[in-house]
């Protein structure tokens, strides 16, 4: 079923992209019967509103981003930086992930980013499911904060892309004349393709890449009624692959944008000509993300202790079993246990945690084998890595481990089938900075690349989905007045973007092993059910496959804004208020 409708999505793409690019050989044009002898009229731009055709190269002369009306670059005392569609083309950069790190004072997150943006969860593991769900968030100015995302000046959560956008404006710091309480970073504005008036044109552009990506865009500007209404579409369908494998992401999106003229009001010397712009956009995308950081390694506390003068920093010592004898510790090299005779972290001489928690587990000791070594759901099953047997009621003839390897390590080989058994917990060697004892501290990630490549392969094995769908509509009503040296202009923007992630590598489920990225070194010298562990010492992940980690449609984000603006040019004043502030709500 995917595949059908993957390909019907395909087919009415193809037809659409079919449909406007006969655009390109012409379009009947409606003009007056007098055409040949009226001068072409001339409208002058309202002040609401900049051209992208008095951009010269990089350089742009003027922008909405000071005042809210359109004001020369070298007129605002203010850190603006404008970067032209031609600047975006020339660095091959089609969105923030491979805008932002060409401009001034930014940094962004991503496989083309400076920093990870990354947040610190529990047991200081750092990792990246915002980050990677909704990337455009992924950001900051001046080292302070993520900037807010406006679209045309309206807030918004819809990334950008280069297919429909005329111009990025970076406003770096806050601006509460526009946006009133913001982010101190300041505002990333993209500013939409608009229709152009008298002027029929059309560009397709394909690129691709060496890691087998594709993208594919479709511009169309067409003058339907001369002087009065002017349609513009720009079509996305980009399939990007990259280096890390298998990961990847494929966006599709529709822009269409109308101008229309409805008065032109000629004979009047005090009104100009009446305009009414609407414009709309619609797209979705899917992928597996790139992970830029790498495994941790949990697994360091059982190679080597820590130092006893770790209280210095956190303010608690230490404790014995994970510090050195030769600093009055217990710490043992490689520790391995028997959980069928010890089933306390205490007694262990290395710092450990349970291998699964608050669920029955399931054990491979090899990773290309289908079936588990322990989890079938026949025999004896673990929960929350452990078999609780009741103290002096359960014996080793009760619980099935008489005769069993691990039994007669911990009681001996003659030991009678009545002797009580108490509990049994399989166990990992844990990393010691994930302790209160060392708080401040973060687990070490992996830096040999020899032990996984992280840098060609993605930890998860690209099992990790991210959904996307958004709309966004706008309309505006400008007049002019007096050759516009007044405007006013009304302006209604509504927005729908929600984001859905699927992420199997969430982390544990509980108090317990945390990290979603961790590698781990199993110690217990036998399983559960008695039987020796295949491979002692051997590297291991746990990761859930329940609760929220199969939840399907999981939420990441979803987001409701409805606007209304107006405002005036007359003395170079601008009010913006929402006439619905954004709704925010929990998918269900």
């Amino acid at each position: 079923m995917t595949t059908q409708v993957l390909f019907q999505t395909e087919k009415n793409l193809r037809l659409l992209t079919g449909l406007l690019s006969a655009l390109l050989i012409g379009t009947p044009q409606v003009s007056s019967a007098q055409e040949d002898v009226e001068e072409d009229r001339v409208y002058e731009l309202s002040p609401f509103t900049i051209d992208a055709s008095e951009d010269t190269g990089y350089a742009a002369t003027s922008t909405l981003a000071g005042t809210r009306v359109r004001t020369d670059l070298k007129d605002l005392g203010a850190a603006i930086s404008v970067y032209t569609s031609e600047f975006l083309e020339d660095t091959a950069a089609t969105d923030a992930a491979t805008l932002l790190s060409y401009t001034a004072n930014t940094e962004v997150g991503g496989y083309q980013g400076n920093f990870s943006g990354a947040a610190v969860v529990e047991d200081d593991r750092y990792f990246q499911p915002e980050e990677r769900t909704n990337p455009q968030f992924n950001q900051r100015i001046r080292g302070l904060g993520t900037a807010d995302l406006t679209r045309n000046l309206f807030l918004t959560d819809i990334p950008f892309d280069s297919y429909n956008t005329d111009r990025v404006t970076v406003s770096r710091g806050p601006n509460s004349l526009l946006f009133g309480i913001g982010s101190p970073g300041g505002v990333i504005n993209n500013s939409t393709k608009q229709a152009v008036h008298n002027n029929d044109f059309g560009e397709v552009k394909i690129r691709f890449d060496n890691y087998g990506s594709l993208r594919s865009e479709l511009d169309i500007n067409r003058s339907l009624v001369e002087d009065r209404v002017a349609l513009r579409i720009s079509v996305l369908h980009d399939d990007l692959e990259y280096k890390q494998e298998p990961t990847w992401n494929t966006d599709k999106r529709l822009y269409a944008a109308l101008d229309v003229i409805l008065f032109e009001n000629a004979n009047s010397d005090v009104l100009d000509a009446t305009r009414f712009k609407v414009n709309g956009e619609w797209g979705e995308s899917a992928g597996s993300p790139v992970e830029i950081i790498p495994p941790s390694v949990a697994y360091h506390g059982w190679f080597e202790p820590i130092p006893r003068n770790l209280e210095q920093f956190s303010g608690i010592a230490p404790l014995d079993r994970v510090v050195s004898p030769s600093e009055g510790g217990t710490w043992n090299f490689q520790e391995t246990f028997n959980p069928l005779l010890i089933n306390s972290e205490g007694r262990i001489n290395t710092n450990v945690h349970p291998s699964w928690f608050r669920w029955i587990g399931a054990v491979w000791s090899d990773p290309n084998n289908p079936t588990a070594d322990l989890g079938t759901g026949d025999g004896l099953q673990g929960y929350q890595s452990l078999l609780t047997w009741k103290s002096k009621l359960d014996t080793l003839d009760s619980t099935g481990l008489a005769g069993t390897a691990g039994a007669i390590a911990a009681f001996g080989p003659d030991a009678p089938g009545d002797t009580p058994v108490n509990r049994t917990v399989e166990r990992h060697a844990n990393s010691p900075y994930s302790e209160a004892y060392a708080i401040g501290f973060a687990v070490p990630t992996l830096q040999n690349r020899d032990v996984f490549d992280y840098r060609n392969k993605i930890y998860s094995g690209g099992i990790d989905i991210v959904e996307r769908e958004f709309d966004a509509q706008n309309f505006a009503f400008e007049q002019g007045f007096f050759d516009n040296r007044m405007a006013v202009e009304i302006a209604y923007d509504e927005q729908h973007y929600e984001s859905h992630q699927d992420f199997l590598f969430a982390g544990s489920g509980g108090t317990s092993t945390t990290g979603p990225y961790d590698i781990y070194v199993t110690i217990a010298e036998y399983l559960p059910d008695g039987s020796a562990t295949p491979k002692p010492g051997q590297g291991l992940h746990a990761y859930r496959t329940s609760g929220n980690a199969l939840q399907r449609n999981r939420p990441g984000n979803l987001s409701d804004y409805r606007f209304w603006r107006a405002g005036s040019n007359g003395k170079r004043w601008m009010v913006t208020t929402p006439g619905t502030p954004p709704l925010y709500r929990p998918l269900q």
